[in-house]
């Protein structure tokens, strides 16, 4: 009978697979049996060898799918050992490879801090960021219907679209991500703001960036926390009738009580 509960076996498989060996599962594997005299038989240790070898090139690539630039910055080979180790230190925890590695932005800023042939790459995390947002955003569910019953402006609000991711960045990630997918890596960067602000919507099933000047940014980050109208005029003042006809015209916002 195995010492290890369901629940432990599952996580003890997990482990297995992101390259952290169980002694305890492995005694619980088979060896393969069921070949004739003349065929190799693996053994239990090879058996969970190839279930992990599976998990690491399928993890491996759904990343190189998910962060493109980032791969096309630092190349192949080095992408794919820090591919390689991001899965040994993360379990991935969806069914989905579309919708795991959401925190790799946060293992590329642990990576460059710890090693000193990445310092160049310091804005990477910000790129990863950006470009888990572009993805994520094809994949949004379809949007809730809101009635609206009271046109009130102390009773009216805005629900987002559920395809818009709202960025905020230190470093002009946007022009990069935008000169690398062109096939102009080399052009020069301008960085002559303090901090950039992009939103990207799915229009027509295609992520679109737009960037947003910073009364923008803040105006769209009081809607979402779900300020009325006759707030927002009193906090943004002209700003709102000025960009709030804008955001619904682009399909960014929604009325709803």
């Amino acid at each position: 009978m195995s010492q290890l509960s369901l629940e432990q076996l599952q996580q003890a498989f997990m482990d297995e697979l992101s390259g952290n060996p169980s002694p305890v599962f492995r005694a619980l594997v088979k060896d393969n049996n069921n070949f004739d005299n003349t065929s190799v038989k693996p053994n239990a240790k090879r058996r969970v060898e190839i279930y992990k070898a599976n998990h690491i090139g399928a993890r491996s690539s759904a990343l190189e799918g998910l962060y493109p630039v980032c791969l096309q910055i630092l190349g192949e080979a080095v992408f794919s050992q820090l591919a390689i180790t991001y899965i040994e230190k993360c379990t991935s925890d969806h069914w989905d490879l579309n919708f795991h590695a959401k925190d790799f932005d946060q293992f590329l800023a642990q990576a460059i801090e710890q090693h000193q042939d990445l310092k160049d790459y310091f804005y990477l995390p910000e790129l990863a960021r950006f470009e888990w947002a572009f993805h994520i955003c094809y994949f949004a569910d379809a949007n809730s219907v809101f009635e609206v019953t009271s046109q009130d402006p102390d009773d009216l609000k805005f629900a987002l679209d559920t395809s818009v991711q709202l960025l905020e960045n230190q470093w002009p990630v946007w022009q990069i991500w935008h000169n690398n997918r062109n096939d102009k890596g080399n052009e020069a960067v301008q960085d002559n703001q303090q901090t950039y602000h992009h939103l990207i919507h799915r229009t027509d099933l295609i992520p679109q960036v737009y960037a947003l000047n910073e009364e923008q940014y803040k105006l769209m980050n009081d809607c979402i926390a779900g300020k009325t109208l006759n707030e927002l005029a009193e906090l943004h003042g002209e700003v709102v009738s000025e960009n709030i006809p804008l955001f619904i015209g682009q399909a960014w916002l929604m009325l709803r009580n």
